[in-house]
């Protein structure tokens, strides 16, 4: 548990401390195994009851304390302004086991929070935990239904199980990481270990016996070394395969001769009174760690090696707290024990179900009781053009959207005969812009059309969108060939995009990249042939030109308990002659493409948002922007005006341009 504490808590000197959950699942595997075998005889319904009403017992008065604890603090204090919700999707499924299966297949949507900043990432161990106990009973039944080899047939289920689930893991860690790494179908065989070593316990207790002392602590030492080896390599691809094997096994050693020779160093060192205390209360420091480590992340940071050790004092103390005031009495409580173990199953689920419902509330009125200005979700995120904003409209519209591809197409239409289309194509920088769009169909009766695509951006003029990686450039030729097909004289194509480097995206700095002459010469032949299809209709092509970005997050410092976080020293403003020599070379290539293709045109949103010597991310307490780059709700209502006015000439430029068929 401390490996892991010391891992989240951002210390380098133990990289790979997260190794830490799989020696837990060893060690849990053996454990619980031992558990119910000790269980005595009886029948196999008497030892499934007895072995969940222990369970629930240990596991969920404990874990409801924290979840709904943090649930309250999350709603308090992290801010509203982004668009997954992917944060409540795991809260939830947590008080059901299932919160590693929603991280398994959560998408990497650009706005989703990375791991690191949701406060129930760490309930995915749990979950592979109580998945395990819906079948580790079962299994072990086989050990009492088999006569004199008991043992074995349920050793034999429990090694092919542990084998398919290594085969599956090994796999997996290349083709699906994520996955890999929160299912129990690929983390089984570390539990399996676990469970062989109990099944197994006679036969190895005897062959330990007959080592000499110095045989034992060699098997020890090795041990230890693999574990050793494991807790100091980084992670990256390397978990759960291959080099979590590494401390599995050293795990596996050290229990053993652990067990089978009490007399050793492993057994003295493991039974010694502060490391004995911190095993005891290890699940509640692990229940309260992490949440308590986001949670600083959100407000004071966890930048400094202060910070850092004060949430490692902090996770303890709360993790000892929770073991003497919730965890123990409710393991020990004499009334909790009353009325058999169906009784005791019942009421622990029930104790979950009311806390999955008081945490739903708090989820549903976290805008009302957050402590952040970013509750204000109107003002700060623009949302997906799907509702009416601003004045009465002129002209009522109906909205659709549809997938194409990986991308998703919305358009907003006054009626059948409208004599004009506005498209807009772009990745999350074009997202501002939709509520905008649904005005502009409102405000002057045209047909509003745009096509979106996350994490892939459209024209960057930073390098070809053929170089980029990752990109489901299928998407886009389906958008241009469709306004190549359908564009008419007077329409407009919007391209909005970010075309200078950013300083940090969501959650904090990102690594600066520089761009080549050359790559920017073969994206302006590139962004050259693909529109000229498009300008051959008639249609206008309208450049939004490159707009402020910021070395801080707005929406991560617009509050006082988190302004004085390490990641918003940057400040919240940029000088005007920095941003203008950023956007010179994007606004060169703009302007060498319009010089080849008529119809091209730039709109200066950059003046409209910086019409001083310095670029604020705030006018007066409103956010133009919601993080470095993208535009806020509030930001997009302050350019519509402009944005208005710049499609009207351009809509007007295009019935002046000859059109070839």
């Amino acid at each position: 548990m401390i490996s892991v504490l010391v891992y989240h808590a951002g210390f380098a000197q133990l990289p790979g401390g997260l190794a830490g959950v799989d020696i837990f699942f060893v060690i849990s595997g053996f454990v619980v195994s031992r558990s119910i075998l000790a269980d005595g005889g009886g029948r196999a319904r008497t030892l499934f009851a007895g072995f969940y009403a222990r369970r629930l017992r240990r596991i969920a008065p404990a874990l409801v304390v924290m979840l709904v604890t943090t649930t309250l603090a999350y709603c308090l204090f992290v801010p509203n302004a982004w668009l997954s919700n992917a944060v409540e999707r795991t809260d939830l499924s947590a008080f059901a086991g299932l919160s590693n299966v929603v991280l398994s297949l959560n998408g990497d949507e650009y706005f989703s929070p990375i791991a690191t900043l949701n406060p129930f990432t760490h309930s995915w161990s749990l979950g592979v935990e109580e998945q395990f106990y819906l079948v580790l009973p079962a299994i072990l039944i086989l050990s009492r239904a088999t006569g004199r080899g008991r043992n074995r047939a349920a050793s034999v289920l429990v090694g092919i199980l542990a084998a398919l689930s290594l085969l599956a893991c090994i796999i997996l860690s290349r083709s699906a990481p994520r996955i890999a790494f929160y299912s129990i179908a690929s983390r089984f065989w570390e539990l399996g270990l676990g469970v062989l070593l109990c099944l197994t316990e006679s036969r190895w207790k005897m062959a330990a016996s007959r080592m000499s002392a110095f045989a034992g602590n060699l098997v020890a030492l090795v041990g230890s070394a693999a574990i050793i080896v494991a807790l100091c390599s980084p992670p990256g691809a390397r978990f759960p395969f291959p080099m979590a094997i590494l401390c599995d096994l050293g795990a596996a050693a050290i229990i053993a001769i652990a067990v089978a020779r009490p007399q050793t160093w492993p057994a003295r060192v493991l039974g010694a009174g502060p490391i004995s205390a911190t095993g005891r209360a290890s699940y509640s420091i692990y229940l309260w760690h992490w949440p308590l480590i986001v949670l600083m992340r959100w407000t004071v940071g966890m930048e400094d090696a202060a910070h850092r050790l004060a949430a490692c004092a902090a996770a303890l103390i709360l993790g000892f707290a929770s073991y003497r005031l919730v965890e123990r009495p409710t393991q020990h409580s004499a009334m909790l024990r009353k009325g058999g173990s169906g009784r005791q199953i019942l009421l622990q689920l029930l104790l979950l179900a009311a806390a999955a419902l008081a945490s739903a509330g708090l989820l549903l009125a976290k805008n009302r009781i957050s402590l952040s200005r970013t509750s204000d979700i109107s003002t700060w995120y623009t949302g997906r053009g799907d509702r009416h904003l601003g004045p009465s409209p002129r002209h009522p519209v109906s909205f659709a959207s549809t997938q194409v591809e990986e991308g998703v197409v919305r358009t907003w239409s006054p009626g059948p005969s409208v004599p004009r289309t506005v498209f807009m194509i772009g990745d999350s920088h074009s997202l501002p812009y939709l509520p905008a769009f649904r005005r502009l169909a409102e405000d002057t009766g045209v047909n509003a059309r745009a096509y979106f695509i996350p994490n892939c951006s459209f024209m960057p003029l930073s390098t070809p969108m053929s170089e980029l990686q990752g990109c489901h450039l299928a998407f886009y030729r389906h958008a241009l060939s469709e306004i190549a097909a359908n564009g008419r004289k007077g329409d407009v194509l919007f391209l909005p995009n970010l075309r200078v480097p950013r300083y940090v995206d969501q959650w904090g700095p990102v690594q600066s990249w520089s761009v080549t002459p050359q790559e920017r010469a073969r994206a302006t032949a590139e962004a050259i042939s693909l529109l000229r299809p498009v300008a051959a209709r008639g249609v206008t092509i309208l450049f939004e030109s490159p707009t402020p970005i910021f070395r801080s997050v707005p929406f991560r410092c617009a509050d006082w308990f988190n302004r004085m976080n390490p990641v918003c020293a940057a400040g919240l403003d940029i000088d005007r002659a920095e941003m203008d020599a950023l956007r010179a070379a994007p606004l060169d290539q703009m302007r060498a493409i319009a010089g080849q293709i008529p119809g091209v045109r730039i709109w200066n949103a950059f003046d409209v948002l910086c019409p001083g010597r310095r670029c604020p991310a705030f006018r007066g307490d409103r956010p133009l922007f919601l993080d470095g780059d993208h535009l806020s709700a509030y930001g997009q209502s302050v350019l519509y005006p402009s944005l208005e006015r710049a499609i009207a000439e351009a809509s007007v430029a295009g019935y002046d341009q000859p059109s070839r068929r």
